[in-house]
């Protein structure tokens, strides 16, 4: 939607201002977002999702209740087992800022693809901004999301970041949170 009033013209100006999300803070979003899996086969034999790494584990019981923590690369795991090789999750993370007298909350899409035996695979983008002024009156710049019947994160890609009517749609409760 094209900015027809002064604050939708001065947000979506600022908006293009703000700077990307930085190194530290996928990490973050990646470490804190996602619950990270150890596979435990029926042999006993657990696989870190995060790394592909394995190794015998202990007590089934003992490993379920308590997690563990990767040998490799020291990531606490939730211990599953199951047959299942594939993981996948989606979460939010918001990063919440000030930009020229405005709260801005940014909201990012993360994906998270595990796959018993390799690294996993991790990919964030931006989807939406909440920007609000000091008199509490706000605007929303988002992407285009879809809303289906079951799916709710069907967020296209390819469309631009740009205001959008203040529909609850865009009212995203984030797992990870992260304050500038």
């Amino acid at each position: 939607m094209k900015p027809k009033t002064k604050i939708q013209k001065e947000v979506a100006a600022l908006s293009k201002r703000l700077p990307k999300i930085s190194k530290a803070q996928k990490t973050y979003a990646f470490r804190h977002s996602f619950e990270h899996v150890g596979r435990r086969s029926a042999k006993g034999i657990v696989t870190c999702t995060e790394c592909g790494h394995q190794w015998q584990g202990n007590e089934a019981l003992a490993d379920t209740l308590c997690g563990c923590i990767c040998p490799h690369c020291g990531t606490e795991l939730k211990v599953h087992t199951t047959r299942k090789r594939v993981f996948r999750e989606n979460e939010y993370f918001s990063i919440i800022t000030v930009c020229k007298g405005y709260q801005v909350i940014r909201f990012f899409f993360a994906k998270a693809y595990y796959k018993v035996g390799q690294p996993a695979e991790y990919t964030i983008d931006e989807v939406a901004q909440r920007w609000i002024a000091p008199n509490g009156k706000f605007e929303t710049i988002a992407r285009l999301r879809g809303i289906a019947f079951i799916y709710y994160d069907l967020w296209q890609e390819g469309s631009s970041m740009e205001i959008r009517r203040n529909h609850r749609v865009y009212d995203i409760p984030p797992s990870a949170l992260i304050r500038e």
